[in-house]
């Protein structure tokens, strides 16, 4: 079963829609959702094409769910329920910005929404929705459905293909990753809270939450795989030894003699987005893999395997992926903060997109073989 997560203002109740060239107006809007509140929408398996990406006009969805203070509110749906992009294949896109379910939803019979009426929904990526007013969402503005900052990705580029894993796997390390600590070189796996790990900015500072899981990778696309980046490819002795991360984990550049040639300005870069330079790539072979993360009270630049990379970055893709026993442990393990967005931050280093990273290293590559 694939899910997608939708802030709770992004969606809602409509009567009417008019469709005109570029745009689509919705009418009678009803709205009864926060920012604060996680819609989900869950589609099966068989929908799902091997890159993640589904056609609107096709696919049924079995569950849509409203979590709101940690508590899940299912809505009803009929068995065969679809959903649809409207507009028809006159209209161009670039991008994809909302779908609509093609029948009713219903509200739960108890809990903050029973007396919501049944009607179709609407799940926008670019727009917000307010009782009472009409919406128009620009249908040809490019998005990007699956965070990763790169609008182009399979899936991403035209008519709808959504797709349909938003929650990336957040940025980790492999088992046997080994990171610099006051007690010297431990393995990622071996690191629990309350273990001081040495950061780049503040010195020792103290594990407060840490996570690991195992990833199956059957079915997954090259973008979402694993990313090996060899022993010297950031520059000599850089990292001193394979090392192998998420995708998504990001990899300090243009500072401490890591692709100092090809990135000028200190920041960190997403693996998957550094997969043009000689000694880093996308592991095809695996079937699964287990993942360990941890965090500090800020958002940190550490050493594993002899390179700078980071600490977990407590962000949204992270938090969506969490029960609400772990959102609860992590947020009492943490400072108090008011912005629940970034439970840590802000980010240590300037973050690249995945578009940037590989337009900087293609044209790096034109003047020169990439080196650090």
């Amino acid at each position: 079963m694939a899910v997608l997560f939708f802030s709770g203002d992004q969606v809602a109740f409509f009567d009417g829609i008019n469709d005109t060239g570029d745009s689509s107006e919705f009418t009678g809007i009803t709205a009864p959702f926060g920012p604060s509140d996680t819609i989900e929408i869950e589609i099966p398996d068989e929908y799902i094409r091997p890159d993640g990406s589904f056609d609107p006009n096709e696919v049924q969805f079995t569950r849509v769910t409203v979590v709101r203070n940690d508590v899940r509110h299912e809505f009803e749906v009929d068995s065969g329920s679809k959903i649809k992009e409207t507009g028809g294949d006159e209209v161009k896109e670039a991008g994809d910005t909302f779908f609509t379910t093609n029948d009713e939803v219903g509200p739960p019979d108890n809990g903050p929404f029973a007396g919501l009426s049944s009607g179709k929904m609407v799940f926008s990526t670019t727009s917000t929705f307010s009782s009472g007013q009409n919406t128009t969402i620009d249908r040809t503005q490019a998005t990007d459905n699956n965070n990763d900052g790169d609008t182009s990705d399979g899936g991403e580029a035209a008519d709808a293909q959504f797709n349909a894993r938003q929650a990336d796997t957040p940025p980790c390390y492999a088992p046997g990753t080994l990171i610099d600590t006051v007690r010297g070189l431990r393995p990622v796996e071996a690191i629990q809270p309350g273990d001081l790990v040495l950061t780049r900015d503040r010195g020792p500072q103290p594990v407060l939450w840490c996570r690991s899981g195992t990833q199956t990778l059957d079915g997954i696309d090259r973008q979402g795989r694993p990313v090996l980046i060899k022993a010297g490819s950031l520059g000599p002795n850089l990292p001193n030894a394979d090392m192998i991360v998420s995708p998504q984990h990001r990899i300090l550049v243009g500072e401490a003699g890591q692709l100092c040639s090809v990135f000028h300005q200190e920041a960190f870069a997403p693996a998957k987005g550094l997969t043009g330079v000689p000694g880093i790539r996308h592991m095809m072979g695996r079937r699964e893999i287990t993942w360990v993360h941890f965090a500090c009270a800020r958002h940190e630049v550490v050493r594993a395997n002899g390179c700078w990379s980071e600490s977990l970055l407590l962000g949204p893709i992270v938090q969506r992926n969490l029960t609400p026993f772990e959102r609860d442990q992590l947020i009492a393990a943490l400072p108090a903060r008011d912005d629940t967005k970034l439970l840590n931050g802000p980010p240590a280093r300037q973050c690249l997109t995945v578009g940037e990273v590989r337009r900087t290293v293609n044209q790096a590559r034109k003047r020169r073989p990439v080196a650090a």
